[in-house]
């Protein structure tokens, strides 16, 4: 009669706290950089840590979820227990093919429990290329009893028997026992490879010389619109809006005799009709002592538009005010596009007030608007 491997009691309680021991210490490893090109601490492939997952029974012989028929003494059998294997829910009679431990895994955490032994004797489980009869066991059991216990055992990730582990039931022959198997967790060494070729990536990395400079980016989306600016000096006068029609006067405030530059920076808009026209009526400075101004030149600027077709300004005609048979000259070039014009008006006569008019050209819906109308004057 073969002999039946035992542990004691308290040689088994040692040998399982060691091994969790091992879990424990294997899931915290760490690497510490001390200086460039040196470790103190550094994982190698031969170490795991642990993942836990929900219970799942993998193997049940009463119900041939796994392996089918009870085991038999001295037959040893395989289980696969990585990739999409069969599954086994009770309660509910439920089968189902799933993946519990990944391909890869270099362990197995497990539940195993022996139920309704025909002899006394043990049951043993070893990695999948474990071969000959075993040496030691993971439960022992008596006759009719249901024991379990909790085992970790390693996985082969290559060769023979991957991911598969070792079964064997240890008693006399023409005994036999059915086993129950739930995962609980599996080992692996995926994450402490990874975490190894990135701390030596980081000490045997040197700092090169920086990059040419990259392109610049596209131009970014506008700023929210500024605070107002402080209010300008006042000009000459106050504002300037013409209407279709006869606009208000263009009073100025003088100094001494000279040179003088009377403008306006407010917008004002005709709405065009054909032959349709503005007038500004113009008012000189009055004399001063011997010395009387006379209009030398107007600028105005424009800018056509509508939302049909841009109006225009046709003919610019400024004359002496109050004449029966005025002198005047004109601008008679058609301006269609936004510009500042000049009419030179040094040939009129010395007056205290003048007529400008714009003859408006354009449809219905056609606007001009007037930026800015400035006149100058001299000492006659």
């Amino acid at each position: 009669m073969p002999t039946v491997p035992v542990l004691s009691r308290p040689r088994f309680f040692v040998a399982v706290v060691a091994a969790l021991g091992v879990i424990v210490a294997a899931s915290a490893v760490t690497a510490t950089v001390a200086t460039p090109g040196r470790v103190l601490a550094l994982p190698g492939a031969s170490e795991s840590t642990v993942v836990a997952v929900e219970p799942t029974r993998v193997l049940d012989t009463r119900f041939n979820v796994g392996l089918t028929g009870a085991f038999q003494h001295g037959v040893s059998r395989k289980l696969t227990v990585t990739g999409s294997i069969a599954t086994y829910f009770e309660p509910t009679d439920t089968r189902e093919d799933k993946i519990v431990v990944p391909v890869g895994a270099t362990g197995v955490v497990l539940n195993v429990t022996a139920v309704g032994p025909t002899g006394g004797g043990f049951v043993s489980v070893r990695p999948g290329d474990a071969t000959g009869f075993p040496s030691t066991s993971n439960i022992n059991i008596v006759p009719g009893q249901t024991v379990p216990n909790a085992v970790t055992v390693a996985v082969p990730t290559a060769g023979t028997g991957v991911g598969q582990i070792d079964i064997t039931y240890g008693s006399t022959a023409g005994n036999t026992v059915n086993i129950i198997v739930d995962i609980v967790g599996y080992t692996t060494n995926t994450g402490l490879i990874d975490l190894t070729n990135r701390v030596i990536a980081l000490e045997t990395s040197v700092k090169g010389d920086p990059g040419p400079q990259g392109e610049p980016g596209a131009q970014g989306e506008a700023g929210p619109q500024g605070d107002a600016g402080p209010k300008g000096d006042s000009g000459f006068i106050g504002d300037i809006k013409i209407t279709n029609g006869i606009g208000p006067t263009l009073a100025p405030t003088v100094s001494p005799p000279q040179a003088i530059t009377i403008g306006s920076a407010e917008v004002s808009v005709v709405r065009g009709s054909a032959d349709g026209t503005a007038h500004m009526q113009i008012i000189g400075p009055l004399a001063f002592g011997a010395a009387t101004y006379k209009l030398a030149s107007i600028e105005y600027c424009m800018v056509p538009g509508g939302p049909g077709s841009p109006g225009s300004v046709n003919n610019f005609t400024v004359e002496i005010q109050g004449l029966v048979a005025a002198t005047s000259v004109e601008d008679s070039t058609a301006r269609t596009t936004a510009d500042c014009f000049v009419l030179d008006t040094s040939s009129l006569a010395a007056a205290s007030a003048y007529d400008a008019r714009w003859t408006v050209g354009g449809d219905a819906d056609a606007l001009v608007s007037f930026r800015s109308v400035t006149s100058t004057w001299t000492p006659a």
